[in-house]
Order: structure tokens, then sequence, then C-alpha cells
């Protein structure tokens, strides 16, 4: 299964079309617009896709509901795939065959569509995401681990690079045992990259704090001591049951990170630095939970 995150628009309308490329590729998913559905079953036929927008009537306003015809066919050519209807003519009819033929969602072209429909785009992704998850960690997790970190270096844009090093953060965590990733971009005033619930019987791990947060920064530039203040804020406000932060940083820290850290320590909270070398070691060890422990003791007492 390959990793989602390609989008296939099908509609009519060449204003649509290009809205809709136009929205949510500033959300990083790669785009592919299409007019017709023999367009759109050339594209399924050509390559996966993650989620496809189906225009409910492809032949103008007056015409027929002939876009709910492919998503029978999405579902036949691409099973994983998530189909979401887009129309500005909604019935409960068109609605009731939607869903019976397998539709993921139903959005209306209405005030609030574009902010609506990228949400339920990226609810479908995280659908998905989930599944492939799944799947790499019921695998050899090696090839999948080193594909991740070295496409995390190469990507150009921001919202891609950033989702990127996360799903490698969530793939190297779940492979320590007793870590469980609970939480991703929850949405809150507070977001955290990540949220793993500690439940290791490690006499190592079982003596840190129920959960472990963690902050991804893959970023061209070094991070500084304001973005370590914020994370360290952040767990300091988790009731006692987040004192452990892994900061990761893919292009490393400034000196002020550093200086800060070390000195500006308060509430018992943890904060453990990963740069880039780290996250070479971690990909390429056989046990990750070992090498944590290894940044974990450095971050404590300053020796690896």
């Amino acid at each position: 299964m390959k990793r989602p995150g390609r989008v296939l628009v099908v509609d009519d309308e060449p204003f649509y079309r290009t809205m809709l490329a136009e929205e949510l590729a500033k959300d990083g998913w790669s785009v592919e617009a299409v007019e017709t559905r023999t367009a759109a079953l050339d594209a399924l036929a050509r390559e996966p896709w993650s989620v496809v927008l189906v225009d409910q009537k492809l032949r103008g306003p007056k015409g027929p509901d002939s876009g709910l015809e492919l998503i029978a066919e999405v579902r036949r050519a691409q099973p994983e795939a998530r189909s979401i209807v887009v129309t500005a003519y909604a019935s409960p009819n068109a609605v009731e065959r939607a869903y019976r033929d397998g539709a993921y969602d139903f959005v209306e072209k209405t005030e609030s569509f574009t902010a609506l429909l990228r949400i339920k785009v990226r609810n479908a992704m995280e659908s998905i995401r989930s599944r492939w998850l799944e799947l790499a960690r019921s695998e050899e997790t090696s090839p999948t681990l080193a594909r991740l970190l070295s496409d995390s270096r190469t990507e150009h844009h921001a919202a891609r690079k950033g989702r990127l090093l996360e799903d490698l953060l969530e793939l190297l965590l779940s492979t320590v045992p007793g870590f469980v990733v609970v939480a991703r971009e929850n949405g809150t005033d507070e977001e955290f990259d990540l949220v793993v619930r500690n439940e290791s019987s490690d006499p190592f791990w079982s003596k840190e704090s129920p959960y472990i947060l963690v902050e991804c920064k893959n970023w061209s530039s070094r991070v500084g001591p304001d973005e370590l203040d914020r994370f360290t804020n952040k767990l300091g406000r988790r009731y006692d049951r987040a004192k452990l932060g892994l900061f990761v940083a893919a292009n490393g820290f400034t000196q002020g990170f550093e200086t800060t850290r070390r000195t500006g320590r308060t509430n018992n909270v943890l904060v453990v630095p990963v740069g880039a070398p780290d996250l070479d070691e971690l990909v390429a060890a056989p046990n990750v939970g070992e090498t944590l422990k290894a940044l974990h003791q450095r971050a404590t007492v300053g020796t690896d």
C-alpha cells in the first residue's frame, strides 16, 4: 500500500477544477484534476489515489447525476481510496445513492465549502494513513523508515515536509514496546504533533510519565530557544501527566536552544532534543527503544 497523499479531482467546471487543486495543494497533497469520467477512469488505471473528489453532475447543472456512477468504479478499481462527492445540487436520493455505492463523504458547494472540504479530505487521508501505518508496522519497517527519512529531507513543500517527519516519528515510536501513539494534530489551542501513551513494562520507561509529547520541526533553519520555551510550557500544563517531551528538529538546534534547555529546567520536565544525526541513528537502530534511552541519558546528564 502506497503512503497516502494523492488527490484526484473530477469536475467539468474549469473554475472548480483549478480552485480545488490550488486549495488542496496548500495542505501538501499532490493533486491532479480531470474533466470527464473517461479521464478519471484513465487516471484510476494509471496510478494509485488516496482521495477522489467526484462532481455529482459531470454534464452541466441540468445534466444527470453521472458523476455518481464513478463512485462504484473507484471502489472497484482502488478499494483503499476514499470517494468524496462534491455538489451544488444535493438531494436526498443522490446522497443515499452515493453512500450506498461506497462514498466516504459528501460536501455541498456552500459559502464555507472550501474550508469544509479541506477538513473532509484531511479526515479521509488520516483514515488511510492509519491503515498504511498498520501495514507498515506489520512488515519489515527498516526500508519504510529509511524512505520516509530520505523523502522528508528532499521534499520542498512545507506541509508535506512536516507530515513526512511526523509519519517517520510515529512509525519509529510505534516499534518501541508499550508506546502507543494516541493523538496527532488534535486541533486544540495547544496542539501537539504526536501524543504517545506510555504503557511500557520496561523499568526504564515505566518510571516516566503516562504520556510523552512529541514536537516535530522539519524546518530549513535551526530551531531556537523560543520554540523550546513554548514546548516546555505546554508540557508543564499537562496536570503532571506529561513530563517527557521529544523535540525533533530535522535541521538541528541553535546554541541558544541547548543553553536554554540546560539552564531553564522547571517543573521536572525533561525535553530530549533529537537532531539530524540522531534521526539517522534511530532509523538505522536495530532497537529504537535502546537508542532513545541513550538520547534520554544525554539530555539528562550530558553523556552518551
